[in-house]
C-alpha cells in the first residue's frame, strides 16, 4: 500500500472541507475521512446503482427537480434551448435531471450524459427508456470531457464536483465545452448537520458557496444565481442548492488540453 502523505489526509480548505468540525468547551475537534477517488469512487457508485433511483425518490429529488426546472423556465433561463441544441449532463447518475428538463421544453434538444460508473449508466438507460427518452450515454471523466470546445448550449451537473480532488478542473472543462451564452446548472450539497453525516459516509468535499461563485466568475460566467432545490420542504431542499449562470464569452484560454482526441457531439 502506498504511503499517504500528511497532505493526503488533511481536508482541503480552499474550496471546502470533507471534515466534520465541532467544539467541546475550549476544544475544537475535526473528524474527516480521506475522500474517495478513482476506482474506489466508481466501485461505491456501481454498488449503489441498483437502489440509487429509489433513494432519489425517498429524499425528494424526483419531485424537487421538476419544480426547479419549472422555475428556471419561468425565469427565462431555458428559452434558448430547442431542437438544434445540445445538452450535457455531467455525472448523470441515474439521469434523474434529464426528464424534468425535457418536460419544460416544447422542442427537445439532443442530450449527452456521462458518468464514470457503468452501473449508474446502466440504471440511467433503464430509467430513461421507461420514459421514452433518447440520451447518448457514455463513460467519461468530467476533468477530461471528450467533446470539442463550445459544443453545448447547456451543461448541468448534480453532486459531481464535490467528488473531484480539484473541483476547479471540472468547472474549467465545463466552461470549455459550453457555447458563449450557454447555460450552466450546478446542484451542490449544502453545508449543515445532515451534510456532515453524509460526508463521513460518502467522503466528499462540501463546496463553499463563495468559492463556487467566485470560480464561476473567474471562468467567464455571469448572472450567477442561487436557487433553492424545489418549492416544498423536503429533504432534498434541505440537503442541496442549485446555481445557474451563463457563459459570457469564449473560454478557450481556460481550456484543459487533452492528450486524446475530442469529438463533436451530434
Amino acid at each position: 500500500m502506498a504511503e499517504r502523505t500528511r497532505q493526503d489526509w488533511e481536508p482541503t480548505k480552499a474550496f471546502g472541507t470533507s471534515a466534520v468540525e465541532f467544539a467541546v468547551g475550549t476544544w475544537r475537534l475535526s473528524i474527516g475521512r480521506v475522500p474517495r477517488h478513482g476506482a474506489d469512487l466508481i466501485q461505491v457508485y456501481d454498488s449503489s446503482s441498483s437502489h440509487w433511483q429509489r433513494l432519489q425518490t425517498l429524499t425528494g429529488y424526483t419531485k424537487a427537480y421538476p419544480e426547479l426546472f419549472r422555475k428556471l423556465k419561468a425565469d427565462g433561463w431555458l428559452s434558448h434551448l430547442g431542437i438544434d441544441s445540445l445538452v450535457l449532463d455531467c455525472g448523470t447518475g441515474t439521469g434523474v435531471m434529464i426528464r424534468p428538463l425535457l418536460s419544460q421544453l416544447s422542442l427537445s434538444p439532443k442530450v449527452h450524459a456521462i458518468d464514470l460508473s457503468t452501473g449508474m449508466l446502466s440504471a440511467a438507460k433503464s430509467e430513461l427508456e421507461k420514459g421514452g427518452v433518447d440520451v447518448r450515454l457514455q463513460v467519461a471523466d468530467a476533468r477530461e470531457l471528450p467533446f470539442a470546445d463550445g459544443s453545448f448550449g447547456m451543461v448541468m451537473s448534480a453532486h459531481m464536483l464535490e467528488h473531484l480532488p480539484e473541483p476547479g478542473e471540472g468547472l474549467r472543462e465545463i466552461a470549455r465545452v459550453l457555447r458563449p451564452q450557454g447555460l450552466l446548472l450546478i446542484v451542490t450539497t449544502r453545508h449543515g448537520a445532515p451534510d456532515a453525516l453524509l460526508r463521513l459516509v460518502y467522503r466528499y468535499h462540501t463546496l463553499k458557496p463563495d468559492w463556487l461563485k467566485g470560480r464561476l466568475r473567474e471562468l467567464g460566467f455571469g448572472r450567477v444565481t442561487n436557487y433553492p432545490l424545489g418549492e416544498r420542504p423536503r429533504l432534498a431542499r434541505w440537503l442541496s442548492s442549485a446555481y445557474v449562470a451563463t457563459l459570457d464569452g469564449p473560454s478557450n484560454n481556460l481550456a484543459v488540453e487533452l492528450g486524446k482526441g475530442q469529438i463533436n457531439p451530434e
